[in-house]
Parts: structure tokens; C-alpha cells; sequence
């Protein structure tokens, strides 16, 4: 943590020991840990805080740029819907008229007793259906 190395660390202790007396020393350490305890407590919450807050000010970007993009596909929505309106409000184009068909292409009559190749294929499938086997163990 703070890099020290073995001869640092003795240095300490001996002057440690020379202006504290050995009998007060467990008393000094005791109060050197709770003075740890206390300086690491704050430590951590002020990085709790400072986390807390640094998550805070994302969530309202995150927030606002969701907002945005809410109301700007909102707007792409309504676009078309304002254009259809605004058509809609023009003078109407008339429709167009239907287009004359020539007196030749006019539905015919057909003749009684005519079939049409509808009609004719139905009636032969119905015959093949008819000349079939209905019965369930004869095997085709």
C-alpha cells in the first residue's frame, strides 16, 4: 500500500519507541487504528458518494437523450399523419372516369347446355372420384 520496505519500517518502530514510552505504545496503536478505521470510513464514503452521484447525472443524460428521441420519433410519426391532413384539406382530385369498354369486349351469353372448362373438369374429377374404391382395405 505505501511501499515500504523493511528497513523504512524499522526506522519507524525505533522512532516510534524512542518518543513514546514502551508502556504507552498499545494504547498509541489502538488509537493510530481507530484513527485508520475512521480515515478509511470517510474514504469510502466519499467514493460512495462521488459514485452515487457520477450514476445520477448519467441517468438523467441517459434520460434526456431517451426523451429526445421519444419526441423526435413521435414527430416522424406524426409527419405523415399532419401531410395526410393537409391533402385532405386540398380540393379533392375527381376520381377518374371508368374507361369505356368496346362493344365486342362485352360479357357474351353463354348458350344453354354449354359447359365451361371450369365445369367440365369438375364433372370429370367427380367421374374418376366415382369409379374409385370406397373400400378401405383394397389397396390402389
Amino acid at each position: 500500500m505505501f511501499d515500504m520496505s523493511l528497513g523504512e519500517m524499522l526506522v519507524i518502530g525505533v522512532i516510534v519507541l524512542v518518543v513514546f514510552k514502551p508502556e504507552q505504545l498499545p494504547e498509541v496503536m489502538r488509537h493510530a487504528g481507530r484513527l485508520y478505521g475512521k480515515v478509511k470510513g470517510a474514504s469510502d464514503d466519499l467514493r460512495r458518494a462521488f459514485n452515487t452521484e457520477v450514476a445520477r447525472v448519467e441517468s438523467e443524460r441517459r434520460r434526456d437523450e431517451l426523451q429526445r428521441r421519444r419526441e423526435e420519433l413521435q414527430k416522424r410519426r406524426l409527419e405523415p399523419a399532419a401531410d395526410a391532413v393537409a391533402r385532405a384539406g386540398a380540393a379533392p382530385t375527381p376520381p377518374a372516369p371508368p374507361a369505356e369498354l368496346p362493344a365486342d369486349a362485352a360479357p357474351r351469353p353463354v348458350a344453354e347446355g354449354a359447359e365451361t372448362l371450369g365445369t367440365a373438369a369438375l364433372a370429370a374429377a367427380a367421374a374418376r372420384g366415382a369409379a374409385r374404391s370406397t373400400d378401405p382395405g383394397e389397396v390402389e
